[in-house]
């Protein structure tokens, strides 16, 4: 064995020395793939390194260790513990009441058989009785049985010695203070073995004392069996906490992993990277959350590029007109008296430009002022048909000259509702100047209003290109252009819902790509929360 042992030391001291050297010069990781390599075992502890590596980090892994693991593993602990208590203390209760009968079972023999002895205080024959009842003991391979005198010696014992091998008799004792007879003490012998001791008295019928029968076990056997059990116990709570650890493990990196991969794309995404995506390998929270993460990605992706689309048609907008206010600027700056008729046209240029920049400006501000909501209403009792008949003049000089048809289908009498004349005037503006522009020469633009119970309905339709259907959801949002090649900076939709919104109402766009445009606008006649007399 010694021959053998020594190469076996010299290599345990070179690995030992090895995974030293590899923890100075590499990472914990390579250290673990290196240890692993070289002693299996190292694949037991994998867990519990894990569970090392998990407390000195922060966040969820340390946060589930902490509540749960450590909690589970204290309440294991204790379990533990308890049972192999209940268990100690359910021997040692078997044993006592077990050497509590067959005491019993002894001063009952005594007490049926030797009448005469007890009676008399005949020692002498108290011993010869005493003697004759241990050499047909039967027990002797489990305990030890002692007589003692009436002054506490040993005068009979089932293994020959009468000597106090215990060194003190405190079961004797406690029988005598006892109002039973009967006492236990539990301890170690003089010879190193702990043993449970229970000591009966034997009385005399005069009441006085012959004597005490005595039994010893030892408790060594049933130490052992206690701490096999516990031990077992213990094996059994490592193989569970290992379970717990590969399962947590698992678990765990199911939640911190993706966490991490969604962590690294917001901070991409932050960083205006609108294109990552992420892969959404669970159905559940964590998967919701993933495609949360891809629609926001989207949306932002869809947001940049509504951005830059608007800056382009502002740019745009704004240097048409600016650019033929210059050019007429430069031009009438050279004329003379003579050049009136040039006068006169560059100068109605000019002012019919700086109009509509004022009109694009106006529509800026209008639409910041929604977003911030510090648009003002000033409601009041308005005859909707003919804001809308005022709205229809202005245009059907316009539709002439481009070849349209404008209709305004207007009814006889209808009541008049509560709302903002100049703003509703804007929301019929924004539909009719749309219907009109994405209607080609020889189309059709129809309007048309009618009462209902509780609100009236303006509908425009027209025969123009109509939206795409992927496209009608989005029309009303802020900056968005179905069509990029048209005028306009895409948020005249988006005004006109806020404001039909502010008076309760709804607008609602439906189109048929290639056939044409609804837009359906519903004002209540009184705003919510208000009776027709209040207003």
């Amino acid at each position: 064995m010694k021959h053998e042992y020594k190469p076996m030391k010299k290599r345990k001291e070179k690995q030992t020395r090895r995974i030293k050297e590899l923890r100075t010069t590499h990472s914990t990781e390579r250290v673990q793939a290196e240890g692993a390599k070289s002693n299996p075992t190292s694949k037991l502890a994998a867990p519990f390194v894990t569970a090392f590596s998990m407390l000195r980090s922060n966040g969820i892994t340390k946060r589930w260790l902490l509540n749960t693991f450590v909690v589970v593993v204290l309440v294991l602990v204790a379990v533990v513990t308890s049972a192999s208590i209940m268990l100690r203390n359910y021997y040692y209760s078997s044993i006592e009441q077990g050497l509590r009968q067959r005491s019993a079972v002894t001063i009952n023999y005594f007490k049926s058989t030797l009448k005469s002895g007890l009676n008399s205080g005949n020692s002498a024959e108290y011993f010869d009785a005493a003697q004759s009842f241990t050499e047909s003991f039967d027990g002797r391979d489990k305990m030890e049985m002692q007589f003692l005198n009436a002054t506490g010696d040993i005068i009979v014992s089932s293994t020959g010695f009468t000597t106090d091998s215990d060194g003190v008799l405190g079961d004797y004792y406690a029988a005598i203070r006892s109002a039973k007879g009967v006492g236990t003490w539990t301890g170690v012998n003089a010879a190193g073995e702990k043993v449970i001791a229970l000591t009966r008295l034997i009385s005399y019928r005069t009441g006085s004392s012959a004597g005490a029968v005595r039994y010893v076990v030892s408790m060594e056997g049933v130490d052992q069996v206690v701490f096999s059990l516990t031990l077992g116990m213990v094996g059994l709570v490592l193989v569970i906490i290992f379970l717990m650890l590969l399962s947590g493990s698992y678990f765990v990196n199911s939640i911190v992993v993706p966490v991490k991969q969604i962590t690294a794309s917001a901070s991409k995404i932050a960083d205006g990277d609108f294109d990552i995506r992420l892969a959404s390998e669970h159905n559940d929270e964590i998967g919701q959350l993933v495609g949360a993460i891809n629609s926001m990605a989207a949306e932002l992706a869809d947001s940049e590029k509504v951005k830059n689309d608007f800056i382009s048609t502002v740019s745009h907008e704004l240097r048409t007109p600016l650019t033929a206010i210059r050019g007429w600027g430069e031009t009438l700056y050279d004329c003379g008296p003579e050049d009136s008729d040039l006068v006169r046209k560059g100068m109605g240029v000019i002012i019919s430009e700086a109009e509509r920049m004022c009109g694009l400006v106006e529509e800026l501000l209008d639409f910041s002022r929604i977003q911030s909501g510090r648009m003002k209403m000033n409601f009041a009792k308005v005859d909707l048909s003919e804001v809308l008949a005022d709205t229809v003049d202005l245009f059907t000089e316009r539709c002439a000259k481009e070849g349209k048809s404008l209709v305004y289908r207007r009814p006889r009498e209808i009541k008049g509702i509560t709302g903002d004349r100049d703003r509703l005037r804007q929301v019929f503006v924004n539909i009719l100047d749309n219907a009109i522009k994405y209607t080609d020469e020889g189309g059709s633009i129809t309007a048309s209003i009618t009462a209902g119970r509780d609100c009236i309905r303006v509908t425009v339709r027209d025969s123009g290109c109509g939206i795409a259907k992927e496209d009608l959801g989005r029309v009303s949002r802020k900056f968005y252009k179905a069509n990029t090649g048209r005028s306009g900076f895409g948020i005249g939709l988006a005004v006109a819902e806020e404001i039909i919104s502010l008076h309760g109402g709804e607008l609602l766009i439906d189109s048929t790509e290639g056939v044409g445009t609804t837009v359906t606008v519903s004002v209540p006649y009184d705003l919510p929360g208000q009776s027709g007399d209040e207003a």
